[in-house]
């Protein structure tokens, strides 16, 4: 059985009214993913992303921020443990947000699980690792963050 693998483009543009005029935004990303075998093989994605923005914002002085050009890119590889119902991850990151943002470059290590005997619980859990990013924590050690979800199957009928 061979793992499947996808590859793609996405984006998006628009326009907001915003106090100084009308704001024009636009993305561009492309992706890559391998799932993982049942047979043990990690699966990983790649994304890269870039974002156009005609109006920021301000600086702290008020004054607006020139148009700006921002791009992103995540590498991330996952593995499947308890036949499927945890997936363990590792993603780094680098985004440079340009004038207003500067960049951030750091790593996170992910766990997306079911709860055991419920198939509809699912948690998630991340940690955000790395010196030099704005993902770390103020203290240079991790942050944490984690979610719990519940998904619901939807039956729809129709009378015949």
């Amino acid at each position: 059985m061979r793992s499947p693998f996808e590859a793609g483009i996405f984006g998006s543009s628009g326009s907001l009214p915003v106090s100084t005029g009308i704001d024009q935004y636009s993305s561009t990303a492309l992706y890559a993913q391998l799932d993982p075998s049942p047979r043990g093989r990690p699966g990983f994605f790649v994304a890269y992303q870039r974002e156009r923005d005609s109006s920021p914002g301000a600086d702290p002085n008020g004054n607006p921020y020139p148009a700006v050009d921002s791009r992103g890119f995540s590498v991330e590889g996952f593995q499947l443990f308890l036949r499927g119902h945890l997936v363990v991850s590792m993603r780094h990151d680098f985004n440079d947000a340009g004038i207003t943002g500067g960049t951030s470059n750091g790593n996170a290590i992910n766990a997306a699980f079911t709860i055991p005997g419920t198939p509809y619980l699912h948690g998630y859990l991340e940690a955000n690792v790395g010196g030099n990013s704005a993902l770390a924590g103020a203290s240079g050690g991790p942050t944490w963050k984690g979610m719990l979800w519940l998904t619901l199957p939807v039956v729809l009928k129709t009378r015949s």
